[in-house]
């Protein structure tokens, strides 16, 4: 029997949980619930490590490859990665997984969320095997959620009838209809009508299944995505799809574009503590409470105060005498909201970008191949930065036009070209970088480097660097 094909999809423009997740860090790459160090993405990978499934394919925009083969190689996964050019929401997403499986000869795709929250893991792979005869025989089987209260965050799926061939004494139904995201007076009503559960939006569909929908509903994207797959090229552990022939792909959700036009959907029950974490009712729902109802996280006190979440990545939080309050304090935010009001934080986000807040969409650390850096401080002509590098990890051979870098070692073995000049750092030590001057940076030891860097100049943006070698291809691809 062939194996099944996970299909994990970690797209997302983080601006539902904000501040913990950003535009350059969306939440499945964050670890939110205690309890474990792994990331959502990285726990979605770690529920298909069985011998039902074949390594999974994770498609994954441009910006996020390397945060994604980071967390995946961390785990000991082997992934196959596909690197979307720009974000086409998830009919594209799961077109390219299909072409994908198809060329590797696997049985149905398992397609799930990179950010949502499963806890009953055997559960979950029961679910899997009941799915798939119904997918073998052509069906697209979603998984739906009974609910557990009237929810208006929610799309619904309305059971019809039952369908004969699952397994392990699961029962599964033929979509009756879909029923978009309710107000609250019709999320009472489906809940009292016994019939209806939630989509959780994961799903079980053979590939040539959904290439054939997908050619039958909307054969624009069918066309764009077979053209930019044809295309595609190798880039180092990545496969990159043609950008031209993706541009033109119509953004569209799997749902609007196949699922709700097919006849072939059926709705299986997934019972396997799911929750997709999409906001932070969801995440309050998740944690642990005191005997007052409030949820926290991190260094928090919670005083004479009932119901709230107390979320805190840095430094101390006090809550004292407030109710139902959401506070969520990062290094470089703090959101207070009404904890029943969070689902207009888009909202909230969409304001701040255009203010020009950069928090909006940035965060204080910024991710590389090589590790990272977290700015410390910053002035008109100066910023400090603390630079985390790998073992093994390599900074381009690289200049700046406009600034100056001053860095010190703090920990670790370093290995400094400058100008053509190779030298070895260790803790304490020290090296000036002029402007112009050709500099690339290596971690040489066993432990991650850890440096402090000065930069002092006119302009200290980013996109002040001139690249000359880069081990991770960045030239090549013109990022």
């Amino acid at each position: 029997m062939s194996l099944l094909q996970p299909v994990i999809l970690a797209g997302g423009t983080g601006d539902r949980l904000w501040p913990l997740s950003r535009q350059h860090c969306p939440k499945q790459f964050l670890a939110l619930v205690p309890g474990t160090e792994l990331s959502l993405l990285q726990q979605a990978a770690e529920r298909v490590r069985s011998p039902l499934f074949a390594p999974p394919v994770v498609v994954t925009h441009q910006a996020y490859r390397f945060r994604v083969a980071e967390q995946m190689q961390a785990i000991g996964m082997d992934a196959a990665i596909i690197l979307e050019p720009e974000g086409k929401n998830t009919a594209a997403a799961m077109a390219l997984a299909a072409l994908y499986a198809q060329q590797q000869g696997t049985g149905p795709m398992l397609v799930l969320a990179a950010d949502h929250c499963m806890d009953q893991l055997d559960a979950f792979l029961a679910s899997a095997a009941c799915a798939r005869p119904l997918a073998e025989r052509g069906a697209i089987v979603l998984y739906g959620i009974a609910p557990d209260g009237p929810n208006s965050r929610y799309g619904y799926i309305q059971a019809g009838a039952a369908v004969s061939g699952t397994v392990q004494g699961f029962q599964g139904y033929a979509v009756q209809r879909f029923i978009e995201k309710p107000a609250p007076e019709l999320a009472a009503k489906l809940l009292q009508a016994g019939d209806c559960y939630w989509n959780s939006g994961n799903l079980m569909v053979q590939p040539g299944v959904y290439l054939q929908q997908l050619l039958q509903f909307q054969p624009q994207i069918h066309q764009c995505c077979q053209q930019a797959w044809q295309a595609r090229q190798p880039d180092l552990d990545f496969i990159r799809v043609a950008a031209a022939d993706y541009a033109a792909c119509p953004a569209m959700a799997a749902d609007y574009a196949v699922l709700e036009q097919t006849d072939n959907a059926v709705m299986v029950p997934l019972q396997a503590g799911w929750s997709d974490l999409g906001s932070y009712d969801a995440l309050w729902q998740q944690l642990s409470k005191d005997d007052r109802q409030n949820a926290s996280y991190g260094k928090v006190r919670a005083l004479a105060a009932d119901a709230n979440l107390l979320y805190s990545t840095h430094g101390v939080l006090v809550a004292y005498g407030v109710s139902n309050l959401l506070v969520i304090q990062t290094k470089d935010a703090v959101l207070v909201a009404d904890r029943q009001d969070d689902q207009a934080l888009r909202q909230v986000v969409a304001d701040l970008k255009t203010s020009g807040i950069s928090e909006a969409g940035s965060s204080v650390v910024t991710y590389r191949p090589w590790g990272h850096f977290e700015l410390i401080d910053a002035g008109s002509q100066y910023q400090v930065k603390r630079i985390s590098v790998r073992p093994g990890g390599r900074l381009s051979l690289q200049l700046h036009q406009h600034r100056s870098e001053h860095w010190v070692v703090v920990a670790g073995q370093a290995r400094v070209q400058l100008d053509g000049v190779s030298r070895q750092l260790s803790a304490n030590q020290s090296i000036y970088i002029p402007a112009g001057s050709r500099h690339a940076l290596e971690n040489t030891g066993q432990d991650t480097l850890q440096l402090i860097e000065v930069q002092t100049g006119a302009y200290l943006g980013e996109d002040d660097i001139q690249r000359f070698e880069d081990v991770y291809g960045r030239n090549e691809w013109g990022d």
